[in-house]
């Protein structure tokens, strides 16, 4: 459920940001080359693999973007609060 949750805030977050970077003036195709070279970043920091399924042994050589907190913080923003908690407030 979780994972379900993050995967469609984040690409709920993918559709936004992309919406933006056309409405500034980037065309499809930098935009689509900006979410392909994030995504095979992305993919090496948390798998451990690159883009092939070889193991990646070392860090990366430029430091990442953002950093996990930095994620976390934005997905947090779009996960929907828990909907026990509030009927569990609610009959108190």
């Amino acid at each position: 459920d979780v994972y379900l949750i993050c995967s469609d805030g984040l690409t709920g977050m993918v559709d936004e940001a992309t919406q933006k970077y056309l409405n500034a003036g980037f065309t499809e195709e930098q935009v689509t080359k900006l979410k392909t070279d994030l995504a095979s970043d992305l993919t090496k920091l948390v798998t451990g693999k690159d883009d092939t399924g070889a193991a990646v042994s070392a860090p990366p050589a430029t430091p990442p973007a953002y950093s996990f907190d930095d994620c976390i913080t934005l997905l947090q923003a779009r996960v929907p609060a828990d909907p026990s908690a509030s009927s569990s407030s609610a009959a108190k």
